[in-house]
């Protein structure tokens, strides 16, 4: 019963948030702030879908507003996106699809109101499958109230709500909930051997095991390519020195351990190969051409992180505390610690080094919300010294009160700004101090 009330306080939250998705969904589109739900980048993770199961075609829709495709010398139309976010869509497509074909089959192609509401709820459902497999996580950690704690701070804290509703068709929320089900696998896998699969002998179970792990980086890769870093949690979990590292490596690389992972990660991202080789000749083929893509030797690391255009730290100053946890010693995160620092900076780099690194028309620095899942841990880090009596000392109240206020005050912030992005008082891009002040002075207006 106690571990039954235990989960009933994500459920619980689940439940608001997804009303609070669909009625911010509502308001955005109803009163015309955006339109339509797929969109933009969205349209382009999208477009597999009514191209292959509706025109029966490898040649993908094109639409002269979204460059999301461009002409090969061959004359072939090829998607710059892949098509991992497609793949999670495809129950919620396949669902609107039927359901159009039968009340209104004139409306069948793929762009109609069934398809976009299918569309704005994968998102949603794709959020609440990580928010619970991160708050599975936080628990092996953390007490309950500080595992919620940090699941809400994240999703309302942050920009990773706008991506939940107003962009909801772009791929990080499906790479957040990804992500963090690879980092629940890689942590009940390590930790304790607890898994998915208890059927068969123990050979059986790793090995099954192991294959989650190349299903899941496939899915991973196949969602936005520069994320099968994630991995590094993988290679270096468990290290503190050289010669673990060593250790690490050498029995990684076992062939038992090794090939499962390969061969399940290879049939995963086989669907991409063959639509490349299908539409350009290659199996290999990198999609993004007329672009500077990465300047690896000029990365934009402060722009990303604290300019006021596109900073991530500008824009989610709750990142802040959840970077510092990393920082913070703790015994119980030890072995994902020196892999999380890697894929941290790493991550960082890779980052700051495209050439768009305003990342077009955003709130805040997106790429990050992919990997909210593991800043959470984090968070969640941060939390628990800020809120332990043992660790404040005698003024462990003050501090308390303190903190608790600030972190409100930023969770009101967020969702204040948020709300300016759907609204048009904060742009796309090119943001700067004045349009701060003059949406501070549009909130005092309301008051």
């Amino acid at each position: 019963m106690k571990h039954f009330y235990a989960e009933k306080r994500i459920f619980v939250w689940i439940v608001v948030i997804s009303i609070l998705a669909f009625l911010s969904t509502n308001y955005i589109y109803k009163n015309g702030y955006n339109g339509p739900p797929i969109r933009s980048d969205g349209k382009g993770y999208y477009v597999y879908l009514p191209s292959f199961f509706i025109d029966h075609s490898f040649q993908i829709q094109t639409d002269e507003y979204t460059p999301y495709w461009y002409v090969l010398e061959n004359g072939n139309v090829v998607n710059s996106y892949p098509m991992g976010t497609a793949i999670l869509q495809l129950p919620f497509f396949l669902a609107a699809h039927a359901y159009t074909l039968f009340y209104h089959p004139a409306s069948a192609d793929g762009w109609s109101e069934a398809y976009q509401i299918g569309n704005i709820v994968s998102a949603v459902v794709y959020y609440a499958a990580g928010i619970f497999f991160l708050y599975q996580i936080l628990k092996r950690y953390f007490s309950s109230k500080i595992s919620l704690a940090s699941c809400i701070l994240i999703s309302i804290g942050t920009n990773l709500f706008n991506y939940l509703t107003h962009d909801a068709s772009f791929s990080h929320i499906y790479s957040f909930s990804v992500l963090t089900v690879f980092l629940y696998h890689l942590i009940t896998y390590e930790e304790d051997k607890k898994d998915f699969f208890r059927g068969g002998g123990e050979g059986i179970r790793k090995t099954l095991n192991l294959m989650v792990f190349g299903v899941l980086a496939g899915i991973i890769f196949l969602i936005r390519n520069t994320n099968i870093i994630y991995v590094l949690l993988y290679v270096f979990y468990g290290v503190h020195s050289v010669a673990a590292f060593k250790k690490r490596f050498f029995e990684i690389i076992k062939p038992a351990n090794s090939l499962p992972i390969f061969f399940a990660g290879m049939v995963t991202i086989l669907p991409q190969l063959i639509y490349w080789k299908k539409v350009t000749g290659q199996f290999l083929f990198v999609s993004y051409q007329g672009t500077g893509l990465f300047d690896w030797f000029r990365p934009h690391i402060f722009n990303v992180l604290f300019s006021v255009r596109k900073g991530a730290l500008f824009w989610c100053p709750l990142l802040i505390f959840a970077i510092w946890g990393i920082w913070i010693q703790n015994e119980k995160l030890v072995k994902i610690r020196t892999a999380s620092i890697i894929f941290f900076f790493l991550n960082l780099y890779i980052i700051s080094s495209w050439y768009c690194w305003p990342y077009g028309g955003s709130l805040g620095q997106r790429p990050f919300i992919d990997t909210y899942g593991l800043l959470a841990v984090y968070l969640a880090n941060f939390l628990e010294m800020f809120f332990s009596k043992t660790k404040c000392g005698k003024y462990h109240i003050a501090v308390q009160i303190a903190a608790g206020l600030l972190l409100f005050v930023l969770i009101v912030w967020n969702l204040c700004i948020t709300w300016g992005y759907w609204v048009h008082l904060i742009p796309y891009d090119e943001a700067t101090l004045d349009t701060l002040r003059q949406f501070i002075i549009h909130l005092r207006g309301l008051l």
